[in-house]
Formats: structure tokens, sequence, C-alpha cells
């Protein structure tokens, strides 16, 4: 089976040259429609099904009974239900939408459970109701009015599926998104990942999902590195932990992390817009700020040395280089466009 997972909660599962999708809500890419054969939906709500485009399409629908789909004709489906869609086996899940406050009237909602000769997948819809079979691969909502992140742990935890990946999180940014997969990852039991949208994921690209980056950095003299990163340029503390035998470990949040590999003709054009000459070592630590020309010179006030001054790039990006504690070399950039 081949997944692909579009913007939110919006699925394609193909088998074959059968193709089904599951929640193609208002958020989800219009392309997600294109090539399938019938649609599933788990309840009612805009950001799970997309009426107005699924009117144009055409295409069949199958959805909780008592789903109000606005005229949108579709199969009703009852809970605990099994049946055959194009190839698949389905069988539905739980019944109710999950109370954002105790006692709220809500809509029906049907978890689908979707199999074929080799694997499933299990889509929750809003609740979090563990099917009663294993799973080969679960859907798991990430973020919304009536879930905690603590409840999706538990939720993976419970369904003890062999894979998991994380959906319904349109209404976050980037640095709430890695936060929840931070932690979905560390404490959820199961290898789970994070596919961007319109990412498929097939039978042999079952890859480990990396959660962050963290580089390590040996500090001869702590104190001066501690104070350097985390008072001067002010990255927050995420741990700062100490041994009985004088082991000290101090972890900085510093936002977004990539990796930026580089050749040495790259190294060595960046080396001559920043600087003029080429100064850099094969590891570099780049920090994004938000005035370069003001932490460049808050971090000379701390210790570190001027390797160039704030230059402007042709990419419209304000660069300086500084050799920094701990015997790091840093780019200081600021993005002007």
């Amino acid at each position: 089976m081949r997944l692909t997972r579009w913007s939110h909660a919006c699925v394609t599962l193909e088998s074959v040259d059968r193709t089904v999708i599951v929640d193609p809500g208002i958020w989800s890419e219009p392309q997600a429609l294109a090539g399938a054969d019938a649609v599933l939906v788990t309840h009612e709500h805009a950001d799970h099904v997309d009426v107005a485009r699924l009117r144009t399409a055409g295409l069949p629908v199958w959805a909780p009974r008592g789903a109000d789909l606005q005229g949108l004709p579709y199969t009703p489906l009852d809970p605990d239900q099994a049946f055959a869609l194009e190839g698949f086996e389905v069988r539905t899940v739980g019944g109710r939408h999950a109370e954002v406050v105790p006692g709220q009237d809500v809509c029906v909602n049907l978890g689908y459970l979707v199999a074929d000769a080799d694997e499933s997948v299990y889509h929750p819809g809003d609740a979090l109701v563990p099917p009663a079979v294993p799973v080969t691969t679960l859907l798991v909502p990430m973020q919304a009015n009536w879930l905690k992140t603590v409840e999706a742990i538990q939720f993976l935890r419970a369904t003890r599926a062999e894979h998991a990946i994380g959906i319904h999180d349109a209404m976050v940014n980037d640095r709430a998104r890695a936060g929840i997969n931070q932690w979905l990852s560390a404490e959820g039991g199961t290898a789970y990942h994070w596919l961007a949208p319109g990412t498929t994921l097939g039978e042999d690209a079952r890859r480990p999902r990396v959660g962050q980056l963290r580089l390590v950095v040996e500090a001869t003299d702590f104190a001066e590195a501690a104070a350097f990163y985390r008072d001067a340029l002010g990255l927050p503390v995420e741990l700062d932990l100490e041994g009985d035998a004088g082991e000290h470990v101090l972890i900085l949040d510093a936002g977004r992390a990539t990796l930026e590999l580089s050749n040495p003709a790259q190294v060595a054009m960046i080396d001559d817009v920043e600087v003029g000459r080429r100064v850099a070592p094969p590891l570099r630590v780049a920090f994004e700020v938000d005035d370069a020309s003001a932490a460049t010179d808050a971090l000379i006030g701390a210790g570190a040395k001027l390797i160039a001054p704030p230059t402007r790039t042709p990419w419209e990006s304000l660069n300086s280089r500084l050799q920094a504690p701990a015997n790091l070399q840093i780019t200081l950039f600021e993005e002007r466009t």
C-alpha cells in the first residue's frame, strides 16, 4: 500500500491500481483528488470534507450515517461495519466526535481501518478510539481544540501500531509542530514520522524520522560558553544537568534546526561573500537573528572575536562572522527579504 499525506487530515491510499482518499477537507490540496476512485469521510466538519469540491468531482462518497454533508450524496456507514471498497477491506471504528467540553452535543465520527493484503492504515478522524485489531500504520492527530498532547501519546501507546504518521496539524505553526513531533516521537512507543504534504510513504519507504538536529560541542571553559550562548545570544535553556563526578550539560533551544551540506566550492563562495577570504573550518554554526548589527555588537561585548562585520549578501541577507567561545566559528544572519 502507498500512502500519500496531504495537508491537515487528508491522505490517499493506493493499492494495485485503485486509490481511496480519506478526509479531503478545505485545507487539503485540490490535486489530492486526482486519480481517486472513492472517498471516505470521517465526519461532517469542513476541515475534513470540502463538500463543494466533492460535489464538482463527482466521486462516490462513504460517510457516517447521519452526517450533514449539505445534500452531497453518500453511502451511510454504521459503527463496527466491515465492507469492501476498491480492493481494500474497510472497518469502521468509534461513532462519536471527541468532545471539546464535557456534555457537548457532538456529531457522528467514524474512524476507518483500511487494509489490503499486506498492511493496514487507521485514520481515526476526530476521536481517539483505538481499533480492536493490530494496525500497521496509525494516523495520529497532532493538534485540535478537543485534544491534548498527552492524549495523543496515550492513543499512540494504546494502538501499538508498527508506524505512526502525524496528521491534523493545519492550525499550528512550524515551531509548535516541531515540539509536538518531538513529544510524539519520544513518548509514543512506536516509530513516528511527520510527512510534509504531498509526500508518499510506500512499502519501501519506512524511513526513520529525525526529531531534531542537536549540535554537541565540548566546551573546555564551560562557564564562559554557557554565559555566551545562554545569556548573550539569548538561547533558552531546555535542560541544565550536573552529575556527581563534575559532569555538566546544558541544552539550549536554538529554534528551527537545519543541516546545511556544502561542497568546498560553496564554502569558498560563502567565505568570499561574508569575509573576503577563506576562513571557514569544516564546521561552522549559523544563527538567524532579528538584527545582525546589534547582535554582533552584543556578542563581541560578551567575548566573541570579530572576523567580519555585518555584510549585505547578494541574496539580501545581512551576515557577520565571529569566533565564539567553545572554539566555534559562527555566522549571524538577518533575512531582509
